[in-house]
């Protein structure tokens, strides 16, 4: 279908717009992870709209992505307040933290963890 095509093709255009960046910011310490994390997502994504697994790749990316909303907040926020030193960044940067901590939890490890049992139990049959 064109409108799941067109998904993909924005999600894998994101991640390499991302690697691109990482390339050319000025480094940071987690440098050589962001650059494999990117690389690795272009590569699943490819492999997964190129097999054919589009429904769990389609769920699979839309249970992944709302914990980046809170962490790049909180990086942003940690940003500010070592620039300006006010503390209210920091607390800021604290309670996004908190909440991206909380979305990791519900969607990372209890709900994809049933979508892959599911994949697993349902899909094998099909594969």
């Amino acid at each position: 279908r064109s409108d799941v095509r067109c998904y993909y093709l924005m999600y894998l255009a994101r991640y390499v717009q991302m690697l691109i960046s990482v390339m050319l910011e000025p480094r940071r310490k987690d440098f050589p992870q962001m650059v494999l994390h990117h690389l690795v997502t272009t590569v699943v994504v490819s492999v997964s709209y190129c097999k054919g697994w589009n429904r769990v790749g389609v769920v699979t990316m839309l249970l992944l992505d709302p914990t980046d909303v809170p962490l790049h907040i909180a990086k942003v926020c940690k940003y500010a307040a070592e620039s300006t030193g006010k503390r209210i960044w920091r607390t800021l940067a604290d309670r996004c933290f908190e909440l991206f901590a909380l979305t990791f939890f519900v969607t990372r490890l209890v709900m994809y963890t049933y979508v892959v049992y599911s994949v697993w139990t349902e899909g094998r049959p099909n594969v």
